[in-house]
């Protein structure tokens, strides 16, 4: 379905809960959140500004239209541009040990900015509802100081092209400097500067596909174990396995292991369970780690059949409220939107569909209302 399709069916609708759609965005107005972004010359996005944003949020639409990127760019943003996540997997889609072959200008840099073009900074703006204004710039610029010659093999892949050059971040919070960094290479190194380390405003963790860290969800769930509130965690997880009553961390020659009681006569490791129950353990401990932040997470709907999904939704929402997080998450699933819909409070979450048409990204948003008519009419939505 066309983007102008979707504006005007929104348009027709929107003029009769607009009102009501405001109003009962009141009732979540008790959890600190984002409550829009914009984003500017990111990877794929030129111009995207994303409105409307809710306790729990939605985003779907085709592949390339930048579901993925504004997850990263919101991460980035909310770890007020810390020059070192450039260089993270979970922004640059690669692991460092991929650009041995390449220069980390042309594979890493580069591509962070739209059409590959570094004249243009990238500037990541959002409001949120109790820390205000925040803007992110992210330039590339010559650097100042003399190079150090590299060793043979990779002097001529790497310093004609990348040193010289540097990464620059600056954030603002309220219209004022918060923070600043750089990220430059010095002899065969990456060398990261950053002053004016500060408290993040916000905190934020991203949930994807392409990195997991066993070790980190395990050190979360200590922590949970020490505050005694494993219980909210085991209430979610029995939705996907009934017999669970217990989650604890051991340790295997030091390596430390996430590990279930579903009624056997040992415990089992967590990861010789589906993928569903990993994915919506990690999920979990991330929302109660961040407390009053962002959990991001990239394609929430992997590893559930589509049966357990409305159930998910309840305990996630639950969670959220409890502990004041807000939840982003893309989706290819229908059966995902419709689950939530069917399960979440009209006044908890949004429905954002991106689009991209003549190379101009946009948005349309959906309050819970509008849905009906959308599934009612079975016009597609992912």
């Amino acid at each position: 379905m066309s983007l102008t399709y979707i504006a005007l069916l929104f348009c027709i609708y929107y003029r009769d809960y607009s009102v009501e759609f405001s109003a009962t965005l009141s009732s979540t107005r008790n959890i600190a959140m984002l409550k829009h972004v914009q984003i500017q010359n990111y990877r794929g996005l030129k111009n995207l500004e994303v409105t409307r944003l809710n306790q729990i949020n939605l985003i779907a639409g085709r592949n390339k239209t930048g579901k993925t990127t504004l997850l990263e760019a919101l991460f980035l943003l909310l770890n007020s541009g810390n020059p070192q996540f450039l260089i993270n997997p979970n922004v640059t889609r690669l692991s460092m040990h991929s650009t041995q072959s390449h220069t980390l200008f042309n594979t890493i840099w580069k591509p962070l900015f739209y059409e590959l073009s570094i004249e243009k900074d990238i500037k990541i703006n959002a409001h949120h509802s109790s820390k205000g204004s925040m803007e992110l710039i992210v330039s590339c610029k010559p650097a100042n100081s003399t190079n150090v010659p590299l060793d043979k093999s990779v002097a001529t892949t790497i310093a004609n092209e990348f040193d010289d050059w540097l990464l620059q971040t600056e954030f603002f919070l309220r219209g004022n400097k918060h923070s600043e960094g750089i990220l430059r290479l010095v002899g065969n190194e990456l060398k990261l500067d950053h002053p004016t380390k500060k408290k993040l405003p916000v905190s934020a963790i991203i949930i994807n596909q392409r990195e997991s860290n066993i070790g980190q969800d395990a050190d979360r769930l200590q922590n949970l174990i020490r505050l005694k509130q494993t219980h909210l965690l085991i209430e979610v997880l029995r939705v996907i396995e009934p017999n669970l009553t217990d989650v604890q961390v051991l340790f295997d020659n030091a390596v430390p292991i996430i590990c279930i009681d579903i009624g056997l006569s040992e415990l089992v490791p967590l990861t010789l369970m589906d993928d569903g129950m990993v994915r919506v353990n990690r999920l979990i401990l991330a929302m109660m780690t961040v407390g009053n932040g962002v959990v991001l997470v990239d394609e929430i709907e992997n590893g559930f059949h589509y049966s357990l999904m409305p159930e998910v939704w309840r305990r996630i929402d639950k969670v959220s409220k409890r502990f004041g997080t807000q939840i982003i998450a893309t989706t290819h699933s229908r059966e995902c939107v419709e689950a939530a819909h069917e399960s979440l409070q009209p006044n908890s979450y949004t429905f954002h569909r991106l689009e991209i048409h003549e190379n101009a990204n946009s948005c349309v948003s959906f309050p819970s209302d509008a849905l009906d008519a959308v599934f009612e009419q079975n016009f597609e939505i992912r």
